[in-house]
């Protein structure tokens, strides 16, 4: 299996765990819009590989080594998309579309250096957080009746 659809996969599970609800195999093809049989599989190797086990409702749950890369994945992504829009001008549509694919072949000294050429952001240009470093990437879910009045949010 490619490298690319492992780390792919993985950085999806990381995005989808984030808000702490179960991700079953429907969940994770509807975000990356594959289909079951594929998701099947795919999940079939991941979990060979070590990076994903099943838990009693066939919840999909990161082992340490699948919330690694897929958090480094998640790292690399959002740091791009900043260097994209940022320093390149680039509007976030086609950031996050270049991002997909070079978030795939920075290597860890280039991304290091990428985040000291910007700064060091704590966020994306979505507002999200920059996993990393020991930071989670944590979302905030809030019931909006308890939001204050004028404060924006995001609703997904």
């Amino acid at each position: 299996m490619a490298r690319h659809v492992v780390e792919d996969y993985l950085a999806a599970l990381y995005v989808l765990t984030a808000d702490r609800r179960p991700v079953i195999s429907a969940r994770l093809g509807e975000y990356l819009a594959v289909s079951p049989p594929t998701v099947a599989e795919t999940l079939k190797r991941l979990q060979a590989d070590g990076y994903i086990v099943f838990g009693p409702r066939r919840e999909i749950i990161l082992t340490p080594a699948g919330r690694a890369v897929g958090e480094a994945v998640v790292r690399r992504h959002c740091l791009i998309e900043r260097w994209l829009t940022d320093l390149l001008g680039l509007d976030w549509v086609a950031a996050h579309e270049e991002a997909d694919h070079l978030e795939h072949l920075l290597t860890p000294r280039l991304e290091e250096r990428l985040f000291g050429l910007l700064g060091q952001p704590t966020t994306c240009p979505h507002g999200n957080p920059i996993p990393g470093r020991g930071r989670p990437l944590a979302w905030a879910t809030v019931p909006l009746d308890r939001v204050p009045e004028g404060q924006e949010v995001v609703i997904d």
